[in-house]
């Protein structure tokens, strides 16, 4: 409300169209703790809307916001996953409510980072530059730190491009490891069954039955024509 007074000035160029204003847009319990300043009668009326502001503050502010600021403040520290720009306007959301002094804002905000982006703009800090410049070094070498964590997780097994080999082939349903055998022994199908993965004298279809010695020598001897042939 404050600044769309001062930026349309212009049109609410009275205290008592300013107050009208305020008096307008504070509903709820809000308006009921204006109504005794809003009533000309009464010798608390407010003559200005800053008094209303005022009265309303003093309602509303919290009188530990100063302390629970400063403890957030010192609290807030950013990780190697964490966003470098939400971080910087947390911080300096925090900074702003916690009182700090702008000249101690480039001080602060390196005590922050994580070690290895500290460790990476330690010749920035020690320059005699701003707190915007030294902000901009952080952001940049933040973003860097990223993309590398981001292509060496890509990279390893199980990631990236080498997961979607491992996956299901999207057309067949069939995994890769079901893929029937293109060399050795299990390539080979059977001559009694056609079905890949043994071979005749295996198979349930044998009529002489597994394991006999007349049916095992039939069975090679098949296999063994069939090879040569």
């Amino acid at each position: 409300m404050k600044r769309k007074l001062r930026a349309n000035a212009d049109r609410y160029n009275t205290e008592e169209i300013r107050i009208a204003y305020v008096a307008g847009r504070v509903g709820g319990e809000a308006a009921d703790h204006l109504r005794p300043y809003l009533d000309e009668e009464n010798p608390a009326y407010a003559e200005t809307a800053d008094q209303l502001f005022a009265r309303l503050q003093e309602v509303y502010r919290d009188p530990n916001r100063l302390d629970k600021a400063r403890a957030s403040f010192y609290q807030l520290s950013m990780g190697p996953k964490d966003d470098f720009h939400s971080f910087h306007t947390k911080f300096i959301q925090l900074a702003y409510e916690a009182r700090i002094r702008d000249e101690e804002y480039k001080y602060h905000l390196n005590e922050k980072l994580y070690p290895r982006l500290r460790e990476l703009v330690i010749q920035e800090y020690a320059k005699k530059g701003t707190f915007a410049e030294f902000v901009g070094a952080c952001a940049t070498t933040a973003h860097q730190l990223r993309s590398i964590s981001e292509s060496e997780a890509r990279r390893r097994p199980g990631g990236g491009l080498r997961n979607r080999s491992q996956t299901p082939d999207a057309a067949s349903g069939m995994k890769p490891t079901d893929a029937p055998p293109t060399k050795g022994p299990d390539a080979r199908a059977c001559y009694k069954c056609g079905k890949i993965g043994h071979i005749a004298k295996w198979c349930k279809n044998n009529a002489r039955g597994k394991g006999t010695a007349v049916g095992e020598l039939e069975a090679d001897s098949a296999e063994a024509g069939k090879e040569l042939a």
